[in-house]
């Protein structure tokens, strides 16, 4: 999907700066993919007490 937008530019270079992307692109996806994760965090306190202990099995 095509999305145009007008961003600062100095956001997307501060970010392709610290972070492991090298365009505009791949730093905008990198960051929606990021933002979408942390919203998803938000869905662990629910399951404190919940879930059994978990196992670990050696490969």
């Amino acid at each position: 999907m095509r999305i145009h937008i007008g961003i600062d530019d100095e956001l997307p270079a501060e970010a392709m700066r610290v972070g492991p992307c090298t365009s505009k692109k791949g730093t905008v996806g990198a960051s929606l993919r990021l933002l979408a994760r942390r919203a998803g965090y938000r869905e662990i306190p629910k399951w404190e007490g919940k879930l059994s202990a978990w196992e670990h099995s050696s490969p």
